[in-house]
């Protein structure tokens, strides 16, 4: 069956150019915990030859741009799923190294053509990042994610599924599976795979472990 929606021009520009010039990441925009705490131990005359493992988490808002709907949507009936966008808030650990281990959960309206009177995708992911080190406030990083989906009206989801993906700085690549489920008008949608590709572009802080 072909798919209902391509990835198009305008699209696949605007992530094009996100990889581009939107590699530094926001996740140490704050963390103003671990610099102030360095630069107490400095003036102490300690010397650090390792940095501490830090609670890292913050918000951020994701603009989710659909790709492909997959079966989900088909030519007999309005798509049910659409781009718009939704927020995250996530919490995890920042290695010494250039590792982070966390988790995040994200809720995206989705345009759903009226058939939801809010059509909500709800995702709780487990993420991993490897963080390229400058001198920079924001830090370049490649990231991966797994986790699960679950879409419907509102606080009611009718589908659910897993998804993951891979990423560079505030753009992922994510595929999601959706089991197969009837919409409000009573239109049967069968189980499938659709694809976003996300903008995330988040505000986060940092927190030294030990002291």
């Amino acid at each position: 069956m072909t798919p209902r929606f391509r990835l198009g021009a305008a699209g696949g520009g605007l992530f094009a150019a996100a990889l581009l010039v939107g590699g530094p990441a926001s996740a140490d925009v704050l963390g103003t915990g671990a610099e102030e705490e360095a630069a107490h131990r400095k003036a102490d005359g300690h010397v650090d030859t390792q940095k501490p493992a830090m609670l890292q988490y913050g918000v951020a808002f994701a603009a989710e741009y659909l790709a492909d709907a997959g079966n989900t949507c088909s030519p007999a009936a309005p798509c049910i799923l659409g781009s718009v966008g939704g927020l995250a808030a996530r919490l995890g650990w920042r290695a010494p190294t250039h590792w982070y281990f966390g988790g995040a959960y994200e809720v995206a309206k989705l345009d759903s053509n009226k058939l939801y009177r809010l059509g909500l995708l709800h995702q709780l992911r487990g993420e991993a990042r490897w963080y390229l080190e400058t001198d920079r406030v924001g830090t370049p990083y490649a990231t991966a994610i797994l986790g699960a989906v679950a879409y419907g009206s509102e606080w009611s989801p009718d589908a659910f599924g897993p998804i993951g993906g891979v990423g560079v700085g505030v753009s992922t690549y994510r595929v999601a599976y959706l089991s197969a489920f009837t919409d409000t008008a009573g239109t049967p949608r069968p189980a499938g795979a659709f694809q976003l590709l996300t903008l995330d572009f988040s505000l986060e802080a940092r927190d030294p472990l030990v002291k």
